[in-house]
């Protein structure tokens, strides 16, 4: 009788322990819990991203001189990989700029996507963002599927190749598109610092 009392209770403990594991699989990511807003002011609750099957997060500085080069290649991704499943956005990364010199930036560099303001820098912080421009491609659950350059362009701050070699944010959403592992995911991104 004993053993079948301990058993019962260790079935329970069990029993227990899967319900609270399964319990935080089922927390939301801190990543979704982050509200920023857009540059009219408006609240752009990150939960949203939740209903993306990737999202593509570039980190951009109006003043970035590499933010500037890089806007018609963020559009031609854009254009190529954005549906109903992939989602592209900007994010600047500090409250120094006000919301018409980040519309201003969008109008001259004619970005279609959002750009939204982590003006207290909580999405920069959980991601580690460090420089502009750097991106960050991530699923339906916040995980980071790949973080770092868009391309090796530049090399070093103020030093660009006059060919470009290495595309590993093209190679990276391609994989996605057709369902293959992303051989490359994580690359030093080259920019504008983010203070």
């Amino acid at each position: 009788m004993k053993n079948a009392s301990r058993f019962l209770k260790a079935s329970n403990f069990a029993l227990w322990c899967v319900v609270v594991l399964l319990a935080a699989c089922q927390k939301t990511p801190a990543l979704f819990s982050i509200t920023v807003n857009d540059s009219n002011g408006n609240a752009a609750p990150l939960s949203e991203w939740q209903h993306n099957k990737t999202s593509v997060v570039f980190f951009i500085s109006p003043e970035c001189p590499l933010c500037q080069s890089y806007s018609l290649t963020i559009r031609q991704l854009q254009q190529q990989f954005e549906n109903d499943a992939v989602k592209f956005y900007a994010i600047v990364p500090d409250s120094l700029f006000s919301n018409q010199q980040v519309n201003d930036f969008k109008k001259t560099y004619l970005l279609s996507i959002p750009v939204l303001r982590d003006d207290r820098k909580q999405l920069t912080t959980l991601l580690h963002a460090k420089v502009t421009p750097e991106v960050f491609v991530l699923n339906e659950k916040g995980a980071v599927l790949y973080n770092g350059r868009i391309d090796n362009w530049a090399y070093a701050v103020g030093q660009k190749r006059q060919v470009i070699t290495e595309h590993e944010l093209l190679d990276a959403l391609t994989a996605i598109q057709k369902g293959e592992t992303i051989k490359i995911k994580t690359t030093r991104a080259v920019g504008c610092f983010i203070e």
